[in-house]
């Protein structure tokens, strides 16, 4: 993964500089710590989200350096707004290359937890996985994106086009990104998205 430039909008619809980048063990690691984990759980400890649970630091720091893995961080204003990890030696349903995605989650202050809230960057969560189809692709040649959803994030993944395939894990439902699919993902990203990256 090499650093891409990105430009957010935030929630008064400006403009702001970013970047998607790999993984720092040190650096991540803390910064989900200090400004990620505290707004998992409310005040009794309970948590917040569906993806609260996940030993997402653990996980990163068990695939950091292998080589068929890849972690993706956007940083903005010296703070993580969101990361996927990457598998990038998938296989699809299909049997085509593909790239599959363990985990993807958006930091807590650009979820809508309550419809009075407002999220403080948008489209995080389809940045992402465009981000991790343009990976996929680079590296390995990969024309599809799978992955397995919290119930939550179904109508998300919906709306990008992705369709179940009938598996099941833990439960989560898998859903699949097909080719055409994954290009106008990767095209409807293009404002976020430096066009060099494209390229």
């Amino acid at each position: 993964m090499v650093t891409i430039d990105l430009v957010l909008t935030n929630e008064y619809n400006e403009k702001i500089q970013a970047q998607a980048r790999p993984f720092d063990p040190i650096q991540d690691v803390l910064s989900y710590y200090i400004d990620w984990f505290p707004l998992m759980y409310n005040l009794a400890g309970q948590p917040l989200y569906q993806d609260s649970h996940w030993k997402i630091t653990k996980y990163w720091e068990s695939i950091h350096g292998l080589t068929n893995y890849d972690i993706v961080i956007i940083e903005a204003q010296n703070r993580i707004q969101g990361y996927v990890t990457i598998k990038l030696d998938h296989i699809d349903i299909y049997k085509q290359k593909s790239v599959y995605i363990p985990f993807v989650a958006t930091a807590p202050w650009n979820r809508n937890l309550t419809e009075k809230e407002t999220r403080e960057f948008t489209d995080i969560g389809k940045i992402l996985l465009a981000l991790a189809g343009l990976n996929g692709y680079k590296n390995q040649g990969a024309k599809s994106i799978e992955l397995h959803s919290l119930s939550h994030a179904e109508n998300f993944y919906k709306r990008l086009g992705m369709v179940e395939t009938g598996n099941l894990k833990d439960r989560m439902k898998e859903f699949h990104l097909n080719e055409s699919g994954l290009a106008n993902l990767i095209l409807s990203s293009k404002r976020y998205i430096k066009l060099k990256a494209l390229d």
